[in-house]
């Protein structure tokens, strides 16, 4: 069944957006988008040339071809035919020119140009002229002129720099890890934005990315392109009102397209995303939906996302070479085998604080994280971390960023940061490596962690990711985003892990009100 039948609302409400302005696109500034016009609108037309210089008016041409023909069939009506006179005298000019000397020419040009300005001396602007013609060149996106402000402000939530992070070649390390927290609050979502929108609800997120995520691993894109899919429906949702339940697949649909463009080396067609909707959304719904979207996040197409985070983090974990300065190839030698999951391991953290569910954690020594918290001597522009662990935890992420409870972290940088306490130990190195302390992150962790125990003790299923994609280089194949089909049973398994621990804290809240003598 397409994900469009268990969406599909008959409604014919159009989204409002949450501000009002003059400025600011809408659906209702688009042609329709229902059912009825687009079948009448893509209903099969006869052939017709697409040659510029065509003279047929047919509806069954692209947009492109229209226009062009357009522009064609209006240009003699618009300029009058020139006289003999005129045509005689520029043929004499051609003429005059191919007998010149070029040098001749490109002199007389120049003494042309001169005796202009001497004739008309330009001014030199002041300073409030050239504020204003700037000012004026961003006025069709004012967001472009605060953008280099906002970006080198200091982040409120300024983290700590992880003493390994190596970035000679992009700059200061204080700098830019200062940038990337910055850029972190910049992408932020609204925490519940479901509010805003009478027809959808968490499930219906749910089903929208999980339908994202089958065609990302069909398509073998990467899980950047899929992270990027979410924080672009997150952020669009959350300045948006009242979009009906029948464009959400629509926005899904363009949320991929925008972001196999900017991730995607050879990114799928229009016309193959529109196959994927079973009909519910055409190509040209798709192009006016991505004007929408993109002018509805200020062209704000380029976050960190969890995904990136996440590999900044194995980043500065690093490996037993990360201390060397020419680090192994990344050959065989140097290929981490898959660990066995933790619970088969001998707990190496203590259980007796109260926001665990008992998880035993893995020692990062043993997994083979450079664990000295030295500056790396290796670029952090050069992967060099544990990829098969890499994509062990990336799965985990994958639950997490599913639940219909995660929307409350609204940066992007929380949710893999809480990950990493959850999993490994000790506390004090995964706090230089995240910027974060264990405290700051105790909601995050509290929310993390029944999601890890039920992935954890979940049977794990080791695919061979090489022969499922084998025209994928060893190098990239963790970077591919795959498919899980039972994020859903697992969500359901933590939100039972959740409330169980719930009842277990009130029952002991109770005991400690009945009995306050006792310890």
């Amino acid at each position: 069944m397409p994900m469009q039948e268990l969406l599909c609302d008959e409604s014919s409400d159009v989204c409002i957006p949450s501000t009002s302005s003059q400025d600011t696109m809408n659906l209702s500034d688009l042609p329709e988008l229902d059912h009825e016009h687009r079948l009448q609108r893509l209903a099969p037309k006869p052939a017709a040339s697409r040659k510029r210089t065509s003279t047929s008016t047919e509806a069954g041409r692209d947009p492109k071809a229209m226009k062009l023909h357009h522009e064609a069939k209006e240009e003699p009506v618009c300029v009058s035919p020139p006289s003999n006179s005129s045509t005689s005298s520029s043929n004499a000019y051609s003429d005059q020119a191919e007998n010149h000397d070029p040098e001749q020419l490109s002199n007389s040009e120049s003494e042309a140009e001169e005796r202009s300005f001497e004739e008309n001396p330009e001014k030199e602007p002041t300073e409030d002229e050239e504020a204003e013609q700037q000012k004026n060149s961003l006025d069709f996106n004012p967001i472009f002129a605060s953008y280099p402000k906002l970006l080198s402000a200091r982040a409120e939530g300024q983290r700590s720099l992880p003493p390994m992070l190596n970035s000679n070649d992009l700059g200061e390390e204080e700098e830019v890890w200062s940038l990337m927290c910055r850029k972190d609050e910049m992408y932020t979502r609204v925490a519940d934005y479901f509010g805003k929108h009478k027809e959808l609800d968490k499930s219906m997120r749910f089903l929208l990315l999980d339908w994202v995520m089958e065609l990302c691993e069909q398509e073998r894109l990467h899980r950047e392109t899929f992270y990027l899919v979410v924080d672009y429906i997150d952020r669009f949702l959350s300045v948006m009102e009242d979009v009906p339940t029948r464009h959400l697949q629509l926005a899904g649909a363009t949320a991929l397209l925008i972001a196999t463009k900017l991730e995607e080396i050879y990114p799928p067609s229009i016309d193959k995303i529109a196959n994927y909707t079973d009909g519910a959304c055409h190509v040209s719904s798709i192009r006016l939906y991505e004007m929408l979207m993109v002018q509805r996040l200020e062209w704000n197409l380029v976050p960190i996302t969890a995904i990136h985070w996440l590999s900044i983090y194995f980043q500065l974990l690093g490996t037993k070479h990360s201390l060397t300065e020419d680090p192994p190839a990344d050959d065989a030698k140097n290929k981490d085998t898959p660990l066995t999951p933790p619970m088969a391991r001998v707990p190496l953290a203590p259980r007796n604080s109260s926001n665990q569910c008992g998880i035993p954690r893995l020692s990062a020594d043993r997994v083979g994280f450079c664990c000295s918290g030295e500056h790396h001597k290796n670029s952090c522009c050069i992967p060099n971390f544990l990829k098969g662990e890499f994509s062990r935890v990336a799965k985990i992420l994958d639950v997490c960023m599913l639940d219909l409870d995660s929307v409350k972290f609204t940066h992007h940088s929380v949710l893999p940061a809480a990950l990493l306490f959850c999993i490994y130990e000790p506390d004090s190195l995964i706090s230089s490596v995240t910027g974060y302390t264990r405290a700051q992150l105790e909601e995050a962790i509290e929310f993390v962690e029944p999601i890890v125990q039920v992935c954890l003790e979940s049977p794990a299923v080791h695919e061979d990711t090489k022969t499922t994609f084998p025209e994928i280089p060893d190098s990239d194949l963790h970077n591919i985003q795959l498919y899980d089909a039972d994020i859903k049973v697992k969500i359901e398994k933590a939100a039972v892990v959740r409330r169980e621990r719930q009842r277990k804290i009130v029952t002991a809240t109770r005991r400690r009100r009945v009995l306050p003598g006792r310890n």
